[in-house]
């Protein structure tokens, strides 16, 4: 992608459970995070006004259900970083394999879970009602 010119933020995990953003570019150190057990990239750090000129972010999950509601690792991050961009264009997708798009109510959801536009399979592009 970064090849192609398309430009790629990475998340560091803040205090509060809160996310900024770094620019990757190949060859980026990445260290422990602070907050997190995650590695995280080193580089100036960026407000999430960014997305309001970026069209697509990808997250992590561990299952999205068919009607785009995402199991997280239980930490929160993107539960509250993704009400905090509602009013931008970005679209919200989740990179999942084929068994881990699962039918609705296969997991249980909370009110503060935050569901996807967009779902990538190995096999398929899911769009989300």
């Amino acid at each position: 992608m970064v090849n192609e010119g398309i430009e790629v933020y990475l998340p560091i995990c803040e205090p509060d459970f809160a996310l900024s953003w770094a620019a990757y570019s190949p060859g980026i150190e990445f260290l422990p995070s602070a907050q997190a057990p995650v590695l995280e990239p080193v580089g100036p750090r960026f407000a999430n006004d960014i997305f309001d000129d970026i069209n697509t972010i990808i997250i992590p999950a561990l299952a999205i259900d068919a009607q785009g509601r995402r199991l997280g690792q239980g930490g929160g991050y993107y539960d509250r970083f993704l009400p905090l961009i509602e009013d931008s264009p970005v679209r919200v997708a989740a990179v999942v394999y084929d068994s881990e798009f699962v039918d609705e109510d296969a997991f249980p959801v909370a009110e503060h879970d935050q569901p996807v536009d967009l779902v990538f399979t190995p096999t398929q592009v899911h769009q989300i009602p």
